[in-house]
C-alpha cells in the first residue's frame, strides 16, 4: 500500500493529543523553504502564533462541525450517533455548542440515566453564556428532567436565557 501524502495524523482524545507518525520517514530536505526542520522544535510550534496555544480549542470546534456534517448529512450519509460521537468528543473538550447539541441527543436517544449527563452538559454551556442551554436548563429544572424538579431554578434559568 503506497504511503498517504500526509506524513502525520492528529486524533483527538479528551485532553490530550497523540501524534502518530505514519511509516514513510519524514523527509526533512523536501520540506518547503522556511519551514521549521527541527522536529524539535514542533511541539512548541503548536504552542506559538499561528497557533498560540488554541490547539486545543481548534481542535474541538473541528470536531463539532464534523459532527455538524453528519447531523445534517452535508457531504456524508446522515448519521445521528456518529454526529453524537464528534459533538460527545467536542463537548468533552468544553466546547459550548457541542455541549449543547450533545445534552439534546442524551435527552432524545440517551439511556434513562444519561440525562443526568445532558442536564450537567446544559449547565455547563449555560455557565458559559449560551441562551440555548439556559432555555434546555430551565425545561429540565421545571420537569425534572435530569435534575429534580425546582421552580426557582426553571425561572431564573428562562429569565436569564431571555436576557441573554
Amino acid at each position: 500500500m503506497d504511503a498517504p501524502d500526509t506524513l502525520l495524523n492528529i486524533h483527538r482524545i479528551p485532553r490530550q493529543i497523540e501524534v502518530e507518525q505514519h511509516p514513510r520517514e519524514l523527509e526533512i530536505d523536501s520540506l518547503p523553504s522556511g519551514c521549521c526542520a527541527d522536529k524539535d522544535a514542533w511541539p512548541v510550534l503548536l504552542t506559538e502564533p499561528p497557533f498560540g496555544g488554541q490547539l486545543g480549542s481548534m481542535i474541538a470546534a473541528a470536531q463539532y462541525d464534523l459532527g455538524t456534517l453528519y447531523a445534517l448529512g452535508q457531504g456524508v450519509e446522515t448519521n445521528a450517533f456518529e454526529a453524537a460521537r464528534w459533538f460527545g468528543r467536542a463537548a468533552a473538550a468544553g466546547h459550548t455548542e457541542a455541549e449543547v447539541e450533545y445534552a439534546i441527543f442524551l435527552y432524545k436517544n440517551g439511556a434513562p440515566g444519561d440525562e443526568t449527563q445532558g442536564a450537567k452538559l446544559l449547565q455547563l454551556a449555560a455557565d458559559k453564556g449560551s441562551a440555548v442551554a439556559m432555555n434546555r436548563l430551565a425545561r429540565a429544572y421545571a420537569h425534572g428532567r435530569g435534575v429534580e424538579v425546582n421552580l426557582l431554578e426553571a425561572a431564573k434559568w428562562h429569565l436569564l436565557a431571555k436576557v441573554a
